[in-house]
């Protein structure tokens, strides 16, 4: 089965994350995948790197006011599904649906839509107004899928819903062994790329207050400006305007997370919108004991008293005290961190997601090959 996969930018962010681990284990399906880029960047470096075969080409989206440029790309999008003798496309966004839409009903490819992200109230409905639509839709989360699915069955009747986790690359984090003899400062870490939304301004005002509390810590933020917004420039302010800029480290882009993950004792992610979490069960994969905020698909991830713990979003106080508690015991972290692994082995691994995603595949073809 030959797949194409449509990325969703050039930067790798949490739904680019999540296609790199789902090629590496779908191709023991046999799915092929081929993957096209908006644009040059690191996503095409890690696709060349796992020797999957890229194109980058800019999605130009179908408008009445630009009929020359749309049928342009239109058969410009049909000659690659021809040429690469195509089965099924997988958009990773629902913009990048609705730019071959028209492309894959002449050729008569389904199309399979993964939202990783929930769109704006009545995007869907404008998206695929007059245009051919999905044949599924994937949900990275059970969070997702409640507040999208109504719009998308209302938009593509009879099409099929699924919940697909993501997943992390189990052979990337070797189960570790828990060391409960720390000595020296712990190191409390938040991966996120540099965004608002992940409450890195949170993570910094908890570990303001930790420090005064005594606790004595280093805090890590890993993660890149990938948008150039200069938000990065603004933590460090921050940093440095609440006293603690020098026990605060900022990393930027790190390629190799279970390398940093290593790293850490425990791992923060304070994030005021998270569809899934990502970062959260690569934490768990490495054995660290996590705190995360009760928001999005977080609370499918982390069982609060058993894998980590969960607080309110945009409560620093409430992070710094769960923070705080796994601070002053390290048994505590390593059966949260023994757990966390387990749970990841159970519901979260690279093979189950391989297989929810074939398995979809699968039946999206079938119900094509019925209609046609």
């Amino acid at each position: 089965m030959r797949v194409l996969y449509l990325t969703n930018a050039a930067q790798i962010g949490g739904g680019n994350r999540s296609l790199l681990v789902l090629w590496q284990a779908i191709r023991r399906l046999d799915v092929e995948p081929f993957a096209v880029c908006p644009d040059d960047g690191p996503m095409v470096a890690e696709s060349r790197q796992q020797s999957i075969p890229v194109e980058i080409r800019p999605y130009v989206q179908p408008a009445v006011r630009s009929p020359r440029a749309t049928l342009r790309a239109t058969r410009d999008w049909i000659g690659l599904l021809r040429r690469e003798r195509i089965d099924l496309v997988h958009a990773n966004d629902p913009s990048n649906a609705r730019a071959i839409a028209m492309a894959a009903r002449v050729v008569g490819v389904p199309v399979v839509c993964y939202v990783h992200y929930p769109p704006a109230s009545g995007y869907l409905e404008w998206c695929f107004r007059f245009l051919p639509r999905p044949r599924a839709f994937a949900y990275c989360s059970d969070a997702i899928r409640r507040e999208i699915e109504p719009a998308a069955r209302a938009v593509a009747p009879g099409s099929l819903h699924r919940v697909i986790h993501n997943s992390v690359a189990l052979a990337d984090f070797p189960a570790p062994a828990p060391d409960t003899r720390r000595t020296g400062p712990l190191r409390i870490g938040i991966i996120a790329n540099l965004l608002p939304v992940k409450g890195h301004d949170d993570f910094l005002t908890m570990a303001s207050i930790l420090t005064r509390n005594g606790v004595d810590a280093e805090f890590v933020i890993v993660g890149g400006d990938i948008h150039g917004s200069g938000y990065g420039e603004t933590l460090h302010d921050l940093a440095t305007s609440l006293g603690i800029a020098d026990r605060v480290h900022f990393t930027g882009h790190v390629p190799n997370v279970p390398d940093i993950l290593r790293t850490l004792d425990i791992v923060v992610c304070a994030s005021t919108v998270e569809p899934f979490g990502i970062c959260v069960i690569e934490a768990m994969a490495a054995g660290k004991p996590v705190v995360a905020t009760r928001t999005g698909g977080l609370p499918e991830i982390v069982l609060p008293e058993r894998t980590g713990l969960l607080v309110e979003p945009r409560n620093p106080a409430q992070l710094a005290d769960a923070v705080g508690r796994l601070a002053t015991a390290p048994e505590l972290r390593a059966v949260f961190g023994t757990a966390g692994r387990q749970r990841v082995e159970e519901a979260f691994s690279d093979a189950r997601q391989a297989e929810d995603t074939a398995a979809l595949y699968r039946e999206v073809l079938e119900r094509a090959r019925r209609r046609a």
